[in-house]
């Protein structure tokens, strides 16, 4: 298992938008925002998707944060 990393929010929002960008129709995605929480650490805002597809960015954006919500948390 891997152990959990600690990120800086500006760390994990460019991590989260580059992975983002590499989706099928979110290359163009331009921002993405990380809000951080309580108990769940944090949480993915909402996603500027610029001239990408709103509902695709979405889509993807749920994904990747299920996957990097079990390897990193934010420095508080």
């Amino acid at each position: 298992m891997k152990e959990i990393q600690t990120k800086t929010l500006p760390e994990l929002e460019a991590m989260l938008l580059a992975e983002l960008r590499k989706a099928p129709g979110c290359e163009k995605a331009v921002q993405v925002t990380v809000i951080a929480r309580g108990s769940q650490n944090w949480i993915c805002g909402p996603v500027r998707s610029g001239t990408a597809s709103a509902s695709d960015c979405r889509v993807a954006l749920t994904k990747l944060e299920a996957r990097f919500q079990g390897l990193y948390r934010v420095k508080m």
